[in-house]
């Protein structure tokens, strides 16, 4: 599956965007990616970005504990890969959450933005300033 999707997306990719997908391919037919996979699952701990824990490479890998780093300064939605992805039985949030708040490209929704139409099946759109450390610490885990 991942083979035909880097495929499809070489026929329409930039000349910029070309290197790294024939790279990709390489790595997929030489078998490096397969033998990454055996390697990760032979260690106790595993380290990634929140990001990096939908690589092919941690495909059917699951964890114990999942440890989020700087959780008050990520939006909830990249928390969540982490946690959905892994499976852990644990969670462990490390933040600061005096730090500053995640970086987004939108403003988040207001108080003063129009209401969804009566019957709409639109509702308000979420907040993603919020954080998953900000929302458990409001539903009562307290942070030490």
């Amino acid at each position: 599956a991942i083979r035909s999707e880097l495929q499809a997306a070489l026929q329409h990719a930039s000349p910029a965007e070309r290197p790294g997908l024939v790279a990709a391919l390489e790595e997929l037919t030489s078998g490096r990616m397969a033998a990454r996979a055996r390697a990760v699952r032979a260690y106790p701990i595993l380290g990634a970005t929140c990001c990096a824990t939908r690589l092919p490479v941690l495909e059917g890998v699951r964890v114990a504990v999942t440890l989020l780093d700087e959780c008050s300064q990520m939006s909830e939605p990249s928390s969540l890969l982490p946690i959905a992805r892994l499976g852990a039985a644990r969670l462990l949030c490390v933040g600061d959450p005096c730090q500053l708040p995640p970086t987004l490209l939108a403003r988040p929704p207001s108080a003063a933005a129009p209401a969804p139409a009566p019957g709409s099946a639109d509702g308000p759109a979420p907040d993603l300033s919020l954080t998953l450390f900000e929302r458990l610490a409001r539903g009562g885990v307290p942070p030490v």
